[in-house]
This record gives C-alpha cells, structure tokens and sequence, in this order.
C-alpha cells in the first residue's frame, strides 16, 4: 500500500509510520510534519511499547497550543507534554522505570 501525505500506517501491531512528503511545497512548512495525524501516530507506537499509556490524556495538551509553534518548538512542546503527564504518573515511571 502506497501512503500519501497525512495517512498513517494502519496496522494495530506494528509500528506507523507517517508518510512524509519528498518535498516542501510552497506554502507549506516543516512544522506541517508534525501535525494531528503525526500524533495519532505517536501515540499508536508508544502504545505497543507501553499498553498502559494513555493516548486521550495525552493527545489533547500536545495538540493544544501547537498551531503557532515551528518544528522544533512542536517537538518541545510534544516532549514536556511527555514528560508532565498531565497530572499522571509520566510515562518513564508507570512500569517500574523500564
């Protein structure tokens, strides 16, 4: 199966993958990559390593406020939303450290 852009491997025991594009188009910029479908993703590919993780609890706050930042500050933004759990026990610690 050929992935376009925006289209996410759908496969529930493997890894997705987002389908990237060969290139930038005018209007259009690197922070575009990671978008709502990329999170989707994320969350998908955590999950098979950690089943206990949870994606609603997560999906919301990393979309939230993300609209206006560029690539690398999407990826700060994804990391501490990580990172806070969002009043949870962050991912890290809820199997034992592993």
């Amino acid at each position: 199966m050929k992935l376009s852009r925006g289209m996410c491997n759908f496969r529930r025991s493997r890894p997705r993958l987002l389908a990237a594009p060969h290139s930038i188009r005018k209007g259009s910029s690197l922070s575009d990559l990671l978008d709502r479908e990329a999170i989707e993703c994320l969350v998908h590919n955590i999950t098979l390593v950690h089943p206990d993780f949870e994606g609603k609890g997560f999906r919301r706050p990393a979309i939230t406020g993300s609209e206006p930042l560029g690539i690398l500050q999407r990826g700060h933004h994804l990391a501490r939303t990580l990172r806070e759990g969002q009043g949870q026990t962050p991912l890290f610690l809820r199997n034992g450290g592993d």
